[in-house]
């Protein structure tokens, strides 16, 4: 992995960015949301969440176009280098998102909820909100 790529990727957990990028994906989920792919263009055909065609994002895939935009770290680009790093970044990353849903009472993954047990956009959009209230302070 190289050190650019770190440094973005540390840039991204800090808690003010990390946040932020919780609440973008917030807005993007409010603006369209999906099950079954991390995104969905406007023929409801599947497309990774940071492609440019992408008009709606299940929590996950908001979660990697929101780190796309605001840190410039592209997940689907991003993929050679330290497994290790890569896996302990995206725990930290996500582990908000996955301790409010062990609150709702789901040890499932973030897609599995997603896709099987969420039943609207305005419920995907609260669990964000709460994981990015979640987000502890340095």
């Amino acid at each position: 992995m190289n050190e650019e790529l770190r440094n973005l990727m540390l840039q991204a957990v800090e808690p003010e960015m990390h946040r932020k990028i919780l609440l973008r994906a917030v807005k993007l989920v409010a603006t369209g949301w999906t099950t079954r792919a991390g995104a969905r263009d406007e023929w409801g055909e599947p497309v990774e969440g940071t492609s440019p065609t992408a008009i709606s994002w299940c929590l996950t895939g908001a979660i990697h176009r929101a780190l796309f935009e605001l840190v410039g770290v592209d997940v689907y680009g991003a993929r050679g280098g330290s497994i290790r790093e890569a896996v302990n970044f995206w725990w930290v990353l996500m582990k908000p998102v996955h301790d409010e849903l062990k609150l709702l009472g789901f040890a499932c993954q973030i897609a599995e909820w997603n896709d099987h047990w969420c039943e609207s956009a305005n419920e995907a959009e609260s669990v964000l909100l709460e994981a990015a209230a979640g987000v502890e302070p340095e």
